[in-house]
């Protein structure tokens, strides 16, 4: 379903999932499972790093180099609106998988 099913589809049947065995209130489920801004500067004050993950969590490798550009600059502006610092970040490619062009937009915005 991650990979191949097209995204429209693939939400779809997740709401649907999301709905009937978790909750109808998913932003108090979100509060509860997510950390805060809160949290997370009290964690990097304390020594903690914290990783991009990209905005959407997709592979990667289905994506032309401007989608890609898209997801990790969307990642990269949340830590930036709380003042840390793109070299204060690192990447953690979704389900493992990157290519050139994903290596070269992390090198040029700085991040490991």
């Amino acid at each position: 379903m991650q990979k191949y099913l097209p995204r429209n589809i693939r939400k779809e049947i997740i709401n649907k999932l999301f709905k009937k065995y978790v909750s109808t209130d998913e932003i108090s489920i979100s509060n509860e499972l997510y950390l805060s801004t809160n949290n997370i500067l009290e964690m990097h004050e304390f020594g903690m790093d914290f990783g991009c993950h990209t905005h959407t969590h997709p592979w990667l490798d289905m994506l032309s180099a401007s989608e890609q550009e898209v997801e990790i600059m969307k990642s990269i502006n949340i830590f930036q609106k709380i003042g840390l610092k793109n070299s204060q970040l690192s990447m953690c490619y979704p389900y493992g998988c990157y290519t050139n062009e994903t290596l070269n937009i992390l090198c040029k915005n700085d991040i490991d």
